[in-house]
């Protein structure tokens, strides 16, 4: 298989956390996601859990840094990922950036021009425009 075309992506996954260290840990997780996490609540991360998915070289150390500074286990998951033209085309998540998406076809004027879109990762809906 070749190699041509590709590019290097990094995953950045919180492998465990402290107990006396969650708290500190999921508010930084929740500034890297652009979530917001209130103090003293009880959180509902379950480990090991991804953090980032599809960040450059430069997004994943500095999301680690951070992540070890707080306290946490990370590592850091290299893959193989199409070339950004090619992946520009494909819809992704605005606020976890998973291309696992499932798009309603109903929805929209006949699923043509904008239709809801669900993230099978995070959740989150979203409309997204078809490329035409």
């Amino acid at each position: 298989m070749s190699d041509e075309g590709l590019v290097t992506l990094f995953r950045v996954v919180v492998a465990s956390v402290p107990p006396e260290r969650e708290e500190s840990v999921a508010q930084v997780v929740g500034s890297i996601r652009g979530t917001k996490v209130e103090a003293g609540r009880r959180t509902s991360l379950t480990y090991p859990t991804v953090v980032l998915r599809q960040a450059t070289s430069v997004e994943a150390k500095a999301a680690a840094a951070k992540l070890k500074e707080a306290g946490a286990k990370v590592r850091l998951e290299a893959y193989q990922s199409p070339a950004p033209r090619a992946r520009d085309r494909m819809t992704t998540c605005p606020r976890c950036g998973s291309a696992r998406v499932k798009h309603n076809p109903f929805s929209g004027a006949g699923g043509v021009n904008a239709r809801d879109t669900r993230c099978l990762d995070c959740g989150n809906l979203f409309r997204s425009r078809s490329a035409g």
